[in-house]
């Protein structure tokens, strides 16, 4: 049961990840064409792609894992002195 709900799971997850790597390269064409007309490698035009793309889940999760690792800071800051006297 496990297995199929992963493998109906990743189906959507595939198509997002395409979605955003097409994203990606539409709104850096132009830099990819300069790029090919400069004479630049495949490896030089394809490689800021692919870790741009790389980055993109690390962005939110370096957003929320110090606010995760805060659990003694609870409840929020305009809060918190009120309620601790």
């Amino acid at each position: 049961m496990f297995l199929r709900f992963a493998a109906i799971a990743l189906v959507p997850a595939s198509v997002g990840v395409g979605a955003v790597v097409a994203q990606v390269t539409a709104r850096r064409t132009r830099e990819i064409g300069i790029r090919m007309a400069l004479g630049a490698s495949a490896r030089r035009v394809v490689g800021p792609l692919i870790s741009n793309v790389s980055r993109l889940p690390a962005r939110p999760a370096a957003r929320t894992a110090p606010s995760e690792t805060r659990r003694n800071d609870w409840p929020p800051l305009p809060y918190s002195s009120v309620l601790r006297q």
